[in-house]
């Protein structure tokens, strides 16, 4: 678990800050509400995702998945569906949807509300 949890810390710090940069965004920015995360394991998410979202942003970590479970691909989606049907993001605000897939990859949108 120690060798997945350091390449998954690297590659979420790495994603979630591309991220942030290319939305013009800081990771103290007052503007970002929350960070998403996929719909893994609770035991994943403590171990890997938590700590590094934690060291880079004190934005709230929404964990969606106890409904649904792991859907894949379909995390981010789900994510994004669940942002914009219960209204989460007020105008101006911003949300990170962080995304993991087969072969050990990761993926970070940014998505805002308009104003």
């Amino acid at each position: 678990m120690e060798p997945f949890a350091k390449a998954s810390r690297e590659k979420i710090h790495a994603v979630l800050l591309a991220g942030l940069r290319d939305a013009d965004l800081r990771p103290g920015d007052r503007r970002l509400r929350y960070v998403l995360t996929p719909r893994l394991g609770r035991k994943v998410l403590r171990d890997a995702y938590l700590p590094a979202i934690a060291e880079l942003t004190p934005a709230e970590v929404l964990d969606l998945g106890a409904d649904t479970g792991h859907l894949g691909a379909g995390d981010a989606v789900a994510n994004l569906a669940a942002l914009h049907e219960d209204r989460l993001l007020r105008p101006g605000e911003y949300a990170l949807v962080l995304n993991a897939g087969a072969g050990f990859t990761w993926s970070c949108l940014v998505v805002g509300a308009g104003d």
